[in-house]
């Protein structure tokens, strides 16, 4: 993870199938070292290209995100720092995927909680007396209306 206070990741998703029957295009492009591309919406018309600390692609592994992003975030904590991690997106781009995952693929709140108790058993099993407090805010805003 950089060193950098605030880290910025991008995820694709994966096609739905109404996208799928439709035959849409792809136009963005995941490239190396966090580079996304975005393709014209016609000849007349650049390309826009940004950078990212990590960008992943439709085919990402949830262990992967959580490897890059997640962990780190978690080492962190038990460092004594606070750590936030926030997804952003349109409805159906893959942020309740990212964070919550399913049951065969947890996201990212389900193995850091895994994680983190694992963690603790460990410390506490080698020292009983060290004690740990846990706190984890939750927030989704659904339909947000700015008026």
């Amino acid at each position: 993870m950089p060193t950098d206070s605030v880290t910025v990741a991008v995820r694709l998703r994966p096609f739905n199938q109404r996208e799928k029957n439709q035959n849409e295009a792809r136009i963005v492009t995941i490239g190396q070292d966090g580079l996304v591309g975005i393709a014209p919406a016609d000849d007349s018309q650049a390309g826009k290209q940004f950078s990212f600390d990590f960008s992943y692609d439709w085919d990402t592994e949830q262990d992967t995100v959580y490897t890059d992003l997640g962990q780190p975030l978690l080492h962190q904590a038990f460092e004594g720092w606070n750590g936030t991690i926030f997804a952003y997106g349109q409805t159906g781009s893959g942020k309740s995927f990212s964070m919550g995952g399913t049951k065969e693929l947890p996201g990212m709140v389900p193995k850091m909680c895994t994680e983190i108790y694992t963690k603790i058993g460990k410390v506490q099993a080698e020292n009983p007396n060290v004690k740990f407090l846990i706190t984890c805010s939750f927030l989704e805003i659904y339909n947000e209306v700015r008026g």
